[in-house]
């Protein structure tokens, strides 16, 4: 494995015993990312025109069918007869660590490994969290989530040498996530189509609220990080 391409393991075991696994390989240079195409017994659900996404860039001489989906329609077919209030363990290993998250609901697992998932997709939207999957981090909360993305963000505007103020830095990390929000709401609609139960479409929801929450915290000022820079907090 060279340093542009790692590998996450994902492992769930049910409270019956079973034992769920899924390995999500990202790659930087998108060779392994949903560039490639699906062929199973939902390939029609998967075509782009199908519930198509209102901001979708892409038109069927770019690609025919939905990369996001393309990136994520096998994790939701093999959790597709689960239901989302399943109790797991849940276990993922990476490059550098693992992580484990005891008796939670499937739904809040498969979160995390459809967030991986989307954000290391080939879709234009994704794009923007690409680094952030490469980093990937499960199970982050709000606060870690918001860390995250703008701390990426002016980084990136930082290395690129783009001449963009902190306040115009904000503003794309916020468009991204309003474009995100209608990706998602696409997703669910596709995922109706065919799912037998509920897991993996409560999962997307989820993703969708943390979308919808960043933009709440952006309208206030991102004021859940004031206690973090009081000055009586800040040794020199």
């Amino acid at each position: 494995m060279d340093n542009k391409n790692v590998v996450y393991n994902y492992m769930f075991r049910m409270k019956n015993g079973q034992v769920v696994n899924f390995e999500v390989d990202v790659d930087l240079d998108y060779k392994n990312c949903g560039s490639e195409k699906y062929q199973g017994k939902y390939e029609d659900i998967v075509h782009l025109d199908f519930h198509k996404c209102e901001n979708c860039p892409y038109s069927k001489r770019d690609t025919s069918q939905c990369p996001v989906l393309v990136r994520t329609i096998k994790a939701i077919e093999k959790f597709d007869t689960f239901h989302s209030d399943e109790i797991v363990d849940v276990i993922i290993n990476g490059p550098n660590r693992s992580y484990i998250k005891k008796s939670c609901s499937l739904q809040v697992g498969l979160q995390s490994l459809l967030g991986l998932l989307m954000g290391s997709s080939n879709c234009f939207h994704f794009h923007f969290f690409r680094p952030m999957a490469y980093h990937h981090l499960p199970f982050a909360d709000i606060k870690e989530t918001l860390t995250r993305v703008i701390g990426t963000n002016l980084l990136r505007h930082m290395i690129t040498g783009t001449n963009k103020t902190y306040e115009d830095a904000l503003k794309e990390v916020n468009s991204s996530y309003k474009s995100i929000e209608i990706v998602n709401r696409s997703l669910v609609n596709r995922i109706n189509a065919f799912q037998k139960k509920d897991a993996s479409k409560n999962a997307i929801v989820i993703l969708d609220s943390f979308a919808k929450i960043f933009s709440l915290e952006f309208s206030t000022d991102l004021t859940i990080f004031d206690n973090f820079f009081k000055k009586e907090n800040i040794v020199l």
